[in-house]
């Protein structure tokens, strides 16, 4: 009898137990319909055992910032006072929201682990006030920002090589409003700008950007690229140091290729490399057979002349080779040596040589007199006067007729030359004058020529057979 009272009695107390615990189980799962757990943090503030509206108050009490302080790249800090901003934080019944997730029959587990919930919140405030007093901050002062640079492709020691970018410190205050309100609404109240990405300006071009590689992959072709002229009188070497000027970069510093602009440069090169060279119609130096160095006027077609056109399609082709190459232009037309001592300033050692005041005519070859006869030339009048100059031997002929001018369907004069050599296209050359009984002397004062230099028959024919086509010819007073 005694035994079963026990058990009754055990049983009983089990009971009694069992119930309590279940209506301590009942209570805590209906209070936790309206309370967080036990060591509930939201956002990292303890909300343990409080109601959405106390949470939300706590939080925003503890986050809500009346000042912020913002820190630039230079480490300076420049303190914001919120209040004049119109600074409002607002949560949008994301608090009630965490807790209606929450499931209150589970709540024993709060006595076991920590839970630990984040939610959204937004910040507003007023961003005409924040951006004036941002841009009255040292650090918005325009002229003394450093604004970034793209890595380039630039000439050093006669290479290619990238120019590594430059980040500077450049920013604007709408960014800084940005990067704050972002910055608030995770709950900070020290803002380091220049590690939140989109603050500061930023290079658009990096040294390791892949079509900046490639660019100077295609441009290391012409550091080996290079063109010696060898001019008249000196050298001109084109290579990379003007090629980079030949080659234009977009906005973002890319070299950019264009075929018609390289062309362009090309022609523009080769017109100025013979304004340099171009001598035709320019005065020329000459030492006389006397010894005397005189100056000859700027007449005749003897000189440099550079081809443009043709050394133009040259130059482009030889661009494209990749190498060195030493070269003359392609001239239309040449002297027959540099302008020198040497060479008698550019006629060489082989030349004729006709003193019109002295009315005489001297062929050289290879430095030593060959021929020489007396002439006659043109009437010392402005119509017939025989130019001086520069020329040069050409068109030569045999059995040329001349004809003077056209006057009532009538040539002024018809007379056959057997010999003929042209020195410019006024009609003006030698040939000989078999009408003619004596030469030298003052005859060409008042019985002179139509202006070509007249010359003995038999003369004529020698000076045909020694002058070839692009002997110089210096004429003189």
């Amino acid at each position: 009898m005694k035994s079963n009272r026990v058990k009754r009695y055990v049983i009983s107390a089990i009971l009694c137990v069992v119930c309590i615990v279940g209506i301590v189980y009942v209570y805590a799962s209906i209070m936790h319909q309206s309370r967080f757990f036990r060591h509930t943090t939201i956002n990292g503030i303890n909300v343990s055992n409080m109601s959405a509206q106390e949470a939300e108050a706590k939080i925003k009490a503890q986050l809500s910032a009346k000042s912020v302080a913002l820190q630039f790249k230079d480490g300076r800090r420049e303190v914001v006072n919120l209040a004049k901003v119109d600074c409002e934080y607002k949560f949008y019944d994301s608090i009630q929201k965490a807790m209606d997730k929450q499931k209150p029959f589970l709540w024993p587990k709060e006595y076991f682990e920590n839970t630990n919930l984040t939610t959204e919140f937004k910040v507003y405030l007023n961003e005409e006030k924040f951006k004036k007093l941002v841009n009255k901050f040292p650090e918005l002062d325009k002229d003394k920002m450093k604004y970034p640079k793209n890595a380039s492709i630039v000439v050093k020691d006669k290479q290619f090589v990238i120019e590594a970018e430059k980040e500077g410190n450049s920013l604007k205050a709408k960014n800084v409003v940005s990067a704050t309100i972002g910055e608030l609404e995770k709950g900070r109240k020290i803002i380091n700008l220049g590690n939140i990405e989109g603050v500061y300006d930023k290079p658009e071009v990096l040294a390791d950007d892949e079509k900046l590689l490639d660019e100077l992959e295609a441009l290391k072709k012409l550091e080996s690229t290079s063109i010696v002229y060898k001019l008249p009188s000196k050298k001109k070497v084109l290579d990379l140091n003007t090629f980079i000027k030949w080659i234009s970069r977009d906005k973002k510093g890319y070299y950019v290729f264009d075929k018609e602009v390289w062309r362009k440069n090309i022609k523009e090169y080769v017109a100025a490399t013979e304004k340099e060279v171009n001598n035709m119609y320019k005065p020329h130096r000459f030492k006389t057979k006397s010894g005397s160095v005189i100056t000859i006027p700027g007449t005749g077609y003897y000189g440099w002349v550079i081809d443009e056109e043709k050394e133009a399609k040259q130059l482009e082709k030889d661009l494209e080779k990749g190498v060195e190459i030493t070269r003359k232009p392609i001239y239309s037309k040449e002297e027959v040596a540099p302008d020198n001592k040497k060479n008698n300033y550019g006629f060489g050692k082989s030349y004729v040589e006709i003193n019109l005041t002295k009315q005489h005519l001297w062929i050289f070859k290879k430095g030593k007199k060959v021929f020489d006869t007396a002439v006659v030339s043109g009437k010392n009048d402005p119509k017939h006067k025989t130019p001086a100059g520069a020329f040069v031997a050409f068109d030569k002929r045999r059995n040329k007729m001349m004809r003077g001018e056209r006057r009532n369907g009538k040539y002024e004069y018809e007379t056959l030359a057997k010999y003929w050599i042209r020195l410019n296209n006024n009609g003006v050359g030698l040939h000989d004058a078999p009408w003619r009984g004596k030469f030298g002397g003052d005859i060409w004062k008042k019985n002179g020529s139509h202006g070509c230099v007249n010359l003995p028959a038999a003369a004529a024919v020698k000076i045909y057979d020694i002058v070839p086509n692009g002997m110089p010819i210096a004429v003189y007073y």
